[in-house]
C-alpha cells in the first residue's frame, strides 16, 4: 500500500510541474508575441535634386547619391561637398530641405502621431540647411532638426540652420512659430536669432 501512496504522490507533483509550466507558457506567449512584432511605418525623405558633389549615407557606407533615393531609416542621410547642393523632399509632400555646401543631414526619426500627423526628425551636425514648409494640417505633426547645440522645431514656414564647426548654431526665420530647446529649456525666438 505504501508503493501506492509514492506512485500517487509522484503522479500528483508530475500534475502540478506540467499545469505551473503550461501557465507560464501561455502567461509569456503574448509577451513574446509582442516583442517579434515590428511595425513598417511608411516614411521617408526623397533626393528631388543635386549638383556637384553630393553623397548618399546609409549603414552600408556611402555611394554617390542620386535623384529618386530615400533616406528611410535612422541614420540615412546626405552629404555635400564643397560648392554642392542638393534637395529634399518630405514624403507628404509638406516641403523641401535644401542642403548647401559641405553640409551633413540624417534622419533621427520618421513616424506618425497620435492624429495622423507626420513626425519628422532630423540631425545636422554641420553646415547649412534651408527648409521650406507649408504649415501643418494636424496638430501632432512636427519637423525638428537637432544640431550639437540645441533643436529647433517649426509648425510650417521657411527657416534656415547654420551649423559652424565648433557646433555653434545660427537660425534664421520667416513669418512664423519656431521653437528651440537645448537641454530641455524652451523659448519662441523671434524672426533672426542666435542661440
Amino acid at each position: 500500500m505504501s508503493s501506492f501512496f509514492v506512485w500517487k504522490r509522484h503522479r500528483f507533483s508530475f500534475a502540478i510541474a506540467l499545469a505551473v509550466a503550461l501557465m507560464v507558457t501561455l502567461w509569456m506567449a503574448p509577451v513574446s508575441a509582442q516583442r517579434s512584432i515590428s511595425v513598417q511605418v511608411d516614411r521617408w525623405l526623397s533626393v528631388q535634386s543635386l549638383g556637384g558633389n553630393v553623397w548618399y549615407l546609409n549603414s552600408q557606407g556611402s555611394q554617390r547619391a542620386q535623384v529618386g533615393n530615400r533616406l528611410t531609416l535612422i541614420n540615412d542621410g546626405l552629404r555635400t561637398g564643397s560648392g554642392s547642393t542638393g534637395t529634399l523632399t518630405v514624403d507628404t509632400g509638406i516641403g523641401t530641405i535644401q542642403l548647401l555646401q559641405d553640409t551633413e543631414i540624417r534622419v533621427q526619426w520618421l513616424d506618425y502621431a497620435p492624429d495622423n500627423g507626420h513626425i519628422t526628425h532630423l540631425y545636422v551636425p554641420r553646415g547649412q540647411v534651408h527648409v521650406s514648409l507649408r504649415r501643418f494640417t494636424h496638430r501632432g505633426s512636427e519637423l525638428e532638426i537637432e544640431t550639437p547645440s540645441g533643436v529647433s522645431g517649426v509648425r510650417g514656414t521657411e527657416f534656415g540652420v547654420t551649423v559652424q564647426a565648433d557646433g555653434v548654431t545660427g537660425i534664421v526665420t520667416r513669418e512664423a512659430r519656431l521653437q528651440q530647446r537645448r537641454n530641455a529649456i524652451r523659448s519662441w525666438c523671434l524672426p533672426v536669432t542666435r542661440p
